[in-house]
C-alpha cells in the first residue's frame, strides 16, 4: 500500500510547482488580485467562441445534410421544367412527358433508368366522417421509382406489382380506359401512424373537397419519404394520378428522374440536351447533380453570410471589451512594471509578459466557449430539429467536423492576440518614473 505521507507530501508539492508556475505566467497582473475582471474577460471570450461554434456548425451542418440527401436520392440527371428554380422542382410542371423520355432514351447517350414524376395534392376522408384532409400525391411509375432512394418501402407490397396499365395502354393506343385502373396505392407511415389507416384498408381519394374526381383505392403497402418527415402522402401510378387530375392526355410530370451506369454519360447527355438537337430543349432543363446542389448551397450560402457577420460583430466586440479590461489592469500595475524595468527588465521582456498573460487568460475562455458551444449544439441539434417540419429524416441542422474545430481555432487566435496586443504595446512605452505615478504615456 501506498504511503499516505508520501501521497500527501506529492499533492503539496504539485501545488506548490503549479502555483510557483502561474505566479511566474501572472507577474503583473494575477487574476486571483482582480477575479472580476479575470472573469470578465474569460467570458467575454467564452461567449464568442461558443457563437463561432453554433454558427459555423449551423452551415456545416446544412451543407452536410443537404449533400447527403441529394446523394440518397441516387439520381445522376433531374429533368424539370424550363428555367425551374432546383429548388421548387415539385412546384411547377411540363407536358409531354412520354415523348420527352423517348427522346432521351433515343440520344446519343441514353439513360440506364428512368422514372417520370407528378406531384400534385389530393384529398381523402381516413375515419369516413366527412373530415377531409389534403394530402402530398405522388405519380409514380412503379417499376422504376425504387430504383431511386427518395422512397423507401416499409410494409406490405410496392406498386411494382400492378404496374401501370392505365398509362400503358393509353401511350399504346391513345385511349383512356377506366377498366384499366387498380385502385393501388401505398401511405407514408406518418399518414398510416396518424390517421389508423391499415393494409388493405379502402380509402377514398379526390381531386377536389366536394365535386371533383373520385377514385376508391386499397391500400397495398407503406413508405417513407426522405424528403419530408411528417409528411401526410401517398404513392400511386403515375397514370391513374394524371386520369383524375383530368392530366392523362397531355402527360404531365413535374420531373423525371435518370440514372446512369457511366457518370460521363450523364454530362454529355446534358451537353447534347443544349446543343439544340433535343427538341424539348424549349419546354424542361437538365439538371446534374451537381447543377442541383450549388443551387442549393447558393441558397444556404446565406446562412453563412448571417454567419459571418455575427461571428464578426461578436469578436469585435470581444477585442474591444477585453483590451479595455487588460489595459485597465496594465495601468493598475504601474509600479510592479517600474520595478521590473529598474532591475533590469527589457521593455520586450515586459511586452511578452503582458501578452502571456493575456493570452494564458484568453485560452480559458477559448476552451470553456469551445465546450458551451459543443453543448449549446447538441441542445439546439436535438431540440430544434424535433419541432422542424418538413426535413429529411437524419437531416443534421448542426455538424461540427473537423473544418469547423479548424475555424472556430483560427478566429480564436486573433481574439486572444488582438486583445493583448494593445495593453502590449502601450505598455512598452511606459517609462519607469510614469509607472510610479500610474500614468500612460
Amino acid at each position: 500500500m501506498h504511503d499516505p505521507g508520501r501521497i500527501f507530501l506529492f499533492l503539496l508539492k504539485t501545488v506548490n510547482s503549479a502555483e510557483n508556475i502561474l505566479r511566474k505566467v501572472f507577474l503583473l497582473s494575477p487574476p486571483w488580485r482582480t477575479p472580476f475582471r479575470s472573469s470578465l474577460i474569460v467570458i467575454a471570450v467564452a461567449s464568442s467562441m461558443m457563437l463561432a461554434t453554433v454558427m459555423l456548425s449551423l452551415g456545416e451542418g446544412v451543407r452536410t445534410s443537404t449533400r447527403d440527401t441529394i446523394d440518397r436520392i441516387g439520381a445522376d440527371v433531374y429533368v424539370v421544367p424550363k428555367d425551374l428554380n432546383p429548388l421548387l422542382v415539385n412546384l411547377h410542371r411540363f407536358d409531354q412527358g412520354t415523348e420527352i423520355i423517348n427522346a432521351l432514351e433515343r440520344s446519343p447517350y441514353p439513360p440506364t433508368l428512368t422514372s417520370p414524376r407528378l406531384r400534385d395534392s389530393l384529398f381523402i376522408d381516413p375515419e369516413g366522417d366527412g373530415d377531409i384532409i389534403e394530402v402530398s400525391a405522388f405519380g409514380i411509375d412503379p417499376a422504376s421509382e425504387f430504383g431511386f432512394g427518395q422512397f423507401e418501402h416499409l410494409e406490405g407490397e410496392t406498386l411494382e406489382v400492378s404496374g401501370d396499365p392505365l398509362r400503358e395502354e393509353f401511350i399504346l393506343s391513345g385511349v383512356v380506359d377506366p377498366s384499366l385502373l387498380t385502385g393501388m396505392v401505398m401511405v407514408s407511415e406518418e399518414l398510416a401512424g396518424g390517421r389508423d389507416i391499415g393494409l388493405g384498408d379502402t380509402i377514398e381519394v379526390t381531386t377536389r373537397i366536394t365535386g371533383g374526381r373520385a377514385l376508391s383505392c386499397v391500400v397495398a403497402g407503406t413508405f417513407s419519404n426522405i424528403l419530408a418527415v411528417r409528411s401526410e402522402g401517398l404513392l400511386m401510378p403515375l397514370g391513374e394520378l394524371q386520369y383524375i387530375k383530368d392530366l392523362l392526355g397531355n402527360d404531365t410530370m413535374t420531373e423525371i428522374l435518370l440514372s446512369f451506369d457511366d457518370g460521363e454519360n450523364a454530362a454529355s447527355l446534358i451537353e447534347w440536351s443544349r446543343g439544340g438537337d433535343f427538341w424539348g430543349e424549349n419546354a424542361v432543363d437538365l439538371l446534374s447533380r451537381e447543377d442541383i446542389l450549388g443551387e442549393l448551397y447558393r441558397f444556404t450560402s446565406i446562412i453563412g453570410g448571417f454567419s459571418a457577420l455575427v461571428i464578426t460583430v461578436s469578436i469585435s466586440v470581444s477585442l474591444i471589451f477585453i483590451s479595455v479590461v487588460l489595459m485597465t489592469s496594465t495601468k493598475e500595475s504601474g509600479e510592479v512594471i517600474s520595478m521590473l524595468r529598474a532591475i533590469g527588465f527589457s521593455r520586450l521582456s515586459i511586452v511578452r509578459q503582458v501578452f502571456l498573460e493575456s493570452m494564458f487568460v484568453s485560452a480559458i475562455g477559448g476552451v470553456l466557449g469551445l465546450l458551451l458551444g459543443l453543448a449549446a449544439v447538441g441542445y439546439l441539434g436535438d431540440h430544434l430539429g424535433s419541432f422542424a417540419n418538413g426535413l429529411p429524416p437524419g437531416f443534421e441542422l448542426f455538424v461540427v467536423d473537423g473544418s469547423v474545430l479548424l475555424l472556430v481555432l483560427v478566429l480564436f487566435i486573433p481574439i486572444a492576440m488582438g486583445s493583448g496586443m494593445v495593453p502590449a504595446l502601450i505598455t512598452s512605452r511606459m517609462r519607469p518614473v510614469e509607472s510610479l505615478r500610474g500614468e500612460m504615456r
